[in-house]
C-alpha cells in the first residue's frame, strides 16, 4: 500500500460567499474574554464566540432541515454514512454555466462504477473559480444562481434510485428556490454536504471524512470535510 495524500475540502468560516436570501444571518466571530476582562491574576486568556447560521460555509444538511421536527437531525447521522469510500464525479469542463446536472451526466461519469451505499463527491470547478469573488457588489459570485451548475430533480432521482447515501457538492445544489433536489434527497435520507472545494482531487475514488458538529436536534452543521487519496 502506498502513502496517502490528505486533501482538505473545507472552506473557511466566516464564509467568503454570502447566500443571497433575506434574513440569512451574517457570521460574526468576536472576543468573549480577553486578558483585559479577566480579573484573576494568572488567568489571562483569549476566548472567542461565534454567532452564525448552522449552514455557514462548508456544512451538512439533515432531513429535518426540510421535513421538520421528528425527522433525522444532524447529530443522528450514523458514522457509517459520514466516513467511507466515495466516488468522484468529475464534470470539470463538461458543465456550462447555469447548466443542470442530469441523470445522463451522472450515468456517463460513474454509472458503471456506482453501487448501493456509495458516496459521491462532485467536482465541477465552480467553487474554486468563484468563491469569495465579487458579484453585483457583494462577495457572492459563487451564489450567482443564473450561472452556478445545479443538480436537476432528475439527477437527484438518479442518486436516490442508485442507493447513494451521501453527496458532497462544489456548487449550489438548487438554483431554483423551490429547492427540488433538496426535496428529493433529504426525504430519502441522503446526507448533503454543501460548499466543498474538490478541485484538487485527482483520483476516481477517495476515502471521505465528513464530520458535522454534534448539535442535538439541529437541521444542519458546519463541517470539516477531508478526502484521503491513496498514492501509487
Amino acid at each position: 500500500m502506498g502513502s496517502n495524500r490528505y486533501i482538505d475540502l473545507t472552506m473557511e468560516i466566516p464564509a467568503a460567499a454570502t447566500f443571497p436570501v433575506e434574513g440569512y444571518p451574517e457570521c460574526k466571530i468576536e472576543f468573549a474574554v480577553t486578558p483585559e476582562t479577566v480579573k484573576i491574576p494568572g488567568s489571562e486568556r483569549w476566548i472567542r464566540k461565534i454567532s452564525c447560521c448552522v449552514h455557514e460555509s462548508t456544512h451538512m444538511d439533515a432531513p429535518c432541515h426540510y421535513l421538520g421536527e421528528g425527522y433525522r437531525s444532524i447529530d443522528q447521522w450514523p458514522l457509517e454514512t459520514l466516513l467511507g469510500e466515495a466516488l468522484v464525479v468529475d464534470l470539470d469542463g463538461q458543465i456550462s454555466e447555469g447548466e443542470g446536472i442530469t441523470a445522463a451526466h451522472l450515468e456517463k461519469a460513474v454509472g458503471s462504477k456506482v453501487k448501493k451505499g456509495d458516496r459521491l463527491i462532485f467536482k465541477t470547478g465552480w467553487l474554486d473559480k468563484t468563491w469569495g469573488k465579487s458579484y453585483k457588489g457583494r462577495h457572492n459570485l459563487y451564489y450567482n444562481l443564473e450561472a452556478s451548475p445545479y443538480l436537476t430533480k432528475e439527477g437527484a432521482d438518479w442518486v436516490v434510485e442508485k442507493g447513494i447515501i451521501l453527496v458532497a457538492l462544489d456548487f449550489v445544489l438548487d438554483t431554483d428556490q423551490s429547492f427540488p433536489a433538496h426535496w428529493v434527497l433529504l426525504p430519502n435520507d441522503v446526507c448533503i454536504v454543501e460548499h466543498i472545494n474538490s478541485s484538487r482531487l485527482s483520483k476516481e475514488k477517495v476515502f471521505l471524512i465528513a464530520l458535522p458538529l454534534k448539535i442535538v436536534g439541529s437541521d444542519g452543521s458546519m463541517a470539516r470535510v477531508v478526502a484521503i487519496e491513496e498514492l501509487d
